[in-house]
């Protein structure tokens, strides 16, 4: 059975113009009663008198919109974000769209179809008031670097690891980031070294104040030879280089809001690249994924001049040495060292006697380690004679 339904209002509107068609009130009183001005009355008159009921119902009833989308697009699209990307955000999704499937489509096409599957990723939301005062960006490139860790299950696979990286401050690119199994001197060390050497030395290097307070001594001092800074204090300090120490992980916001973006981004795309081990993901986060970010989430810095300082020759042949981690240790009455619960015998060509000297060990990146007094080499040889564990 066919017909046409009108609403309640559509019912008492059509009675309103039947009023007017029977001689009983004006177009004038007609108008005020529907709401409409006098001329918008009298077209819709007019139409009841030609059309009858159909008068009071919209002109495009029964017509499709122009601007609708195609029930088997709609289908195709949904069908690509569940199997393929249901772990991305709506413009993440939207971006991929767009590069590899050349498909189209505005945010707010499909932002009430991911709704209609409830298949959203949804931010969480903290309803408590953010007060803090924004501080002002670095005008200059290279001026301010802001570094830290991030750890995360990046792989989806329930196992932690650490992406160690920093962002720099005037223009919220990421200079470096690399994943490591877990935190520690030779992480940092080792995206300090490649930052530098890549975009030349920054003027200043921004932490959080807990990770110089923390057990990890990856940034505290050594509490047994307080007269020895850190190892990264130190690299940067013999290359110009200054340290800051940010009150709160709050004073950092620009490196955390960027963790943010690399978790919600990231791990999906690492995912559908069927990245899974970390040597793959460092990979992919050079080459595709950090050039991807920078694109899009830079900023232009406040002044053109930029302050990154490039290596000397001299530095760059250096940084071997300039980024390792230094130990220091005394020579017993028995010219041996311990060092990594293992007692050492000390070898070396000086005429005189070493006891009670202090050494200086040096762990390079790669892992091997070499002795040194007074800036020459010494031999450690593996004694025979361990001390005991207690």
């Amino acid at each position: 059975m066919t017909g046409v339904y009108i609403s309640l209002k559509n019912q008492k509107d059509l009675d309103i113009v039947y009023q007017v068609l029977r001689g009983e009130i004006t177009v004038k009183d007609a108008a005020f009663r529907l709401q409409k001005s006098y001329r918008q009355a009298l077209r819709i008159v007019e139409k009841v008198r030609q059309k009858g009921i159909l008068g009071v119902k919209h002109g495009n009833l029964g017509k499709s919109p122009a601007n609708r989308t195609d029930s088997e697009f709609k289908a195709k699209v949904l069908k690509i974000y569940q199997e393929q990307y249901f772990d991305y955000n709506m413009t993440h999704f939207l971006e991929k769209l767009l590069t590899i499937h050349q498909i189209k489509l505005s945010y707010e096409t499909f932002r009430p179809w991911a709704h209609e599957i409830n298949l959203v990723k949804r931010r969480h939301k903290n309803n408590k008031p953010k007060i803090h005062r924004t501080r002002p960006r670095m005008p200059k490139s290279g001026m301010l670097l802001q570094l830290d860790g991030s750890h995360h299950d990046w792989f989806g696979n329930g196992i932690k690891c650490c992406l160690v990286g920093n962002i720099d401050d005037a223009t919220s690119t990421c200079p470096y980031a690399e994943f490591f199994p877990g935190e520690d001197r030779i992480s940092v060390l080792t995206v300090m070294k490649e930052t530098i050497e890549k975009f030349g030395v920054p003027e200043y290097v921004y932490l959080d104040q807990a990770a110089c307070n923390g057990k990890d001594g990856i940034f505290r001092r050594n509490a047994r030879y307080s007269e020895h800074i850190t190892d990264l204090e130190r690299a940067l300090l013999e290359l110009g280089c200054r340290l800051l120490f940010a009150p709160s992980p709050q004073a950092k916001g620009r490196i955390e809001r960027m963790w943010n973006t690399f978790q919600d981004r990231l791990i999906p795309e690492l995912r559908s690249a069927g990245v899974k081990r970390i040597p793959t993901a460092n990979l992919f986060l050079q080459e595709r994924f950090i050039p991807e970010f920078n694109r899009k989430f830079s900023k232009t810095a406040q002044q053109a001049e930029q302050a990154w300082r490039p290596l000397t020759e001299t530095e760059r042949s250096k940084m071997v040495e300039i980024f390792c981690m230094r130990e220091y240790r005394k020579i017993s009455m028995g010219e041996t060292v311990s060092w990594n619960a293992t007692t050492y015998e000390v070898h070396h060509d000086f005429n005189a006697s070493l006891r009670r000297m202090t050494i200086e060990i040096r762990t390079y990146l790669d892992g091997k380690s070499k002795a040194y007094y007074a800036g020459r080499e010494i031999e450690l040889v593996k004694s025979s004679i361990q001390l005991s564990a207690a």
